[in-house]
């Protein structure tokens, strides 16, 4: 039996889902260049008939994890009686990788979403041209290059502070993070942490001790 649709394919679509990723929480929370995205998104809505029937603002990475909150808004798009436009401001603020297009272009074949990315002037529909197709991939292409490129100066920074012999993360137990009179990161040693530390070690290494055991000396001796 065929599945029965919750939308007519060939449908005016008359509703929108607002997507607004920021790059951070703290940008999020900032929430000025968000405010003047959702002027221009909500404006944009009224000009075109479309009802916003969700709109999130989330700080997830477009390109490390699952994506939680991405995915729940395909859900609820999915779940929409009647088709679904989703607004975005730049392609890169959906995605910024060929991961998400799979389910992004299935759904858009269906005719249960249109796609409307407002920078690039750029309407994805399911009976898009070969054209608008082509450039919804190469925006998708560029985006994907700006991480990769961004990943690999991480990496060669990283490359670097090993060479040169300098710590990157947090401070292990013993030490505090803090940085040098250039601003460049490097340790420190805690003064209160580091000779319970040592202690620890020394005591560990009479083989005296099982893990739990050494736990109740470090509460001894004030470690917390």
């Amino acid at each position: 039996m065929a599945k029965k649709l919750n939308y007519d394919p060939n449908e005016k679509c008359t509703q929108a889902i607002v997507f607004a990723r920021v790059s951070s929480k703290k940008q999020k929370d900032k929430g000025v260049s968000l405010d003047v995205r959702m002027e221009t998104i909500t404006q944009y809505c009224i000009d075109n008939g479309l009802k916003i029937v969700k709109d999130l603002s989330i700080d997830e990475s477009s390109t490390k994890g699952e994506r939680k909150q991405y995915h729940e808004m395909l859900d609820f798009a999915k779940s929409c009686a009647g088709k679904v436009a989703i607004i975005v401001n730049y392609v890169d603020r959906l995605q910024r990788s060929y991961d998400d297009t799979y389910e992004l272009n299935k759904l858009r074949k269906e005719g249960k979403i249109e796609i409307h990315f407002l920078k690039e002037d750029l309407i994805i529909t399911k009976d898009s041209a070969a054209m608008d197709l082509t450039f919804w991939n190469m925006h998708v292409l560029m985006a994907n290059f700006q991480v990769n490129t961004m990943i690999d100066k991480v990496k060669a920074s990283q490359k670097q502070n090993w060479a040169d012999g300098k710590w990157q993360g947090l401070a292990p137990i013993g030490y505090l993070n803090t940085r040098d009179e250039d601003r460049k990161a490097t340790l420190i040693i805690d003064t209160e942490r580091a000779p319970i530390i040592k202690i620890l070690f020394e005591e560990y290494a009479t083989g005296l001790h099982s893990l739990q055991s050494l736990w109740y000396k470090a509460r001894e001796l004030g470690f917390s």
